[in-house]
């Protein structure tokens, strides 16, 4: 049997699936148990596949296509349509554009999954790829992908469930000559969980790294944690179908206006389900120091159902709720300050008609501006000193700025 899938992304197909099937049929697929693809145990059926992939029309590198090998797939779907699927793709090497080649490691995988509740275990892992290219290399070892996901019915569009995601190495090497810098970062893990309970959507990210190093400096262990919650599942549905109607629209005035006050109208969906969305946790460590952060942002939409917030934008103020925080160390935050100050001395200095200092001036001048600016910073009560780090607490609620718990007049802090 031969079925062709077609993979979109906002409606427009991207690449096609070509999949051919030998069917052993059970509960005793004879041919199957002589060929060493089956057990003794009786199952429904037994499937030997291969899936291709294959341009989608139009698409200019069918010739490159043509040598990517298939990946097989064996299926066995026991009485009660479960089935297991032990899948594998062996390497391969492209020679792509401008001269540059692939070399991918292929993939071994398994996948457990139930059709009667769509649902569905993937484990999949891959040694990993190298990109060969006249100024730099890109080599990612380590690819692991885990994921439980399921599909309240046959026709849900997002599917729900948990994601991980890890990449032992990433490491992109420029050859000499080339003005690039090297990035290597180990240990990258991304976990990503989808759910969804009476008509809302939750979602939840997270992603840490052991090691950064970007030319000679080094950053690390750092990553974030964040999460979406209260997501009106009817307005997310509306959002993702106005954006696939005009992906592809030119983008007028008029487009723009009407655009615009589309997106306004699907306000009051997302707002009366009062959503949230938070940055729970930023961390990242160096050489200088610590730099930790949060930030949340509220929507309270008791009484907002059928409001028109684009003839309201007051009440749309009154609803939104916010605080953020971050600490930083103080050698960090001081060198950070300096390297900008460094920009803003010598644009001053050109502006003036002055010659460029040396670097020891223009090291002296920034230093000598940063701390300036730090003790402007505290004496205002926008930076406050706890031992070695210096911390900013602010929040937004019912129209006022709140700094370190001070309220803050908006118009002064912008002077």
């Amino acid at each position: 049997a031969r079925t062709v899938f077609a993979v979109k992304n906002m409606g427009k197909e991207i690449v096609r699936l070509d999949e051919t099937d030998t069917i052993y049929h059970g509960p005793i697929p004879v041919l199957a148990i002589f060929k060493g693809k089956a057990g003794p145990a009786p199952v429904l059926s037994v499937l030997d596949s291969q899936i291709k992939l294959v341009p989608a029309e139009g698409n200019p590198n069918t010739e490159l296509f043509e040598k990517i090998p298939p990946v097989d797939v064996h299926t066995v779907i026991s009485f009660g349509n479960k089935a297991v699927a032990d899948l594998s793709m062996p390497a391969f090497e492209l020679d792509l554009e401008e001269g540059d080649k692939l070399s991918w490691q292929g993939f071994t995988g398994r996948v457990d999954y139930d059709t009667n509740e769509f649902h569905s275990i993937s484990d999949l892992e891959s040694p990993g790829l190298k990109i060969d290219g006249e100024d730099s290399t890109l080599t990612i070892t380590g690819i692991k992908v885990w994921s439980e996901l399921s599909h309240p019915t046959p026709d849900a569009e997002y599917p729900t469930g948990d994601v991980n995601f890890t990449l032992g190495n990433f490491d992109f090497l420029a050859k000499p000559g080339a003005k690039l810098k090297n990035l290597t970062i180990t240990g990258i893990e991304f976990k990503g969980q989808n759910s969804e309970r009476a008509g809302l959507l939750d979602s939840s990210h997270s992603m840490v790294f052991d090691e950064l190093t970007l030319g000679g400096d080094k950053y690390g262990p750092g990553g974030y944690e964040l999460s979406i919650s209260n997501i009106d599942s009817k307005s997310w549905k509306k959002l993702q179908a106005l954006i696939n109607e005009n992906r592809d629209s030119e983008e007028t005035d008029e487009w723009k206006a009407r655009f615009t006050g589309e997106l306004v109208n699907l306000l009051p969906g997302f707002v009366s389900k009062s959503p949230k969305i938070e940055l729970r946790k930023l961390s990242l460590e160096t050489s200088g120091g610590k730099l930790e952060g949060h930030l949340g942002i509220y929507a309270d939409g008791e009484g907002l159902e059928g409001v028109d917030l684009a003839q309201n934008p007051v009440l749309m103020l009154a609803a939104l709720t916010a605080d953020a925080g971050v600490t930083v160390s103080k050698e960090l935050f001081m060198s950070a300050l300096i390297d900008y100050k460094k920009e803003e001395v010598l644009d001053n200095m050109k502006a003036a008609g002055d010659d460029p200092p040396t670097d020891e001036e223009l090291a002296e001048l920034a230093s000598g501006a940063a701390e300036d600016e730090i003790n402007l910073l505290i004496s205002g009560d926008i930076l406050v000193e706890k031992d070695d780090s210096y911390t900013i607490e602010a929040a937004y609620k019912s129209g006022q700025v709140i700094i370190n718990g001070q309220p803050i007049d908006l118009g002064a802090l912008l002077q």
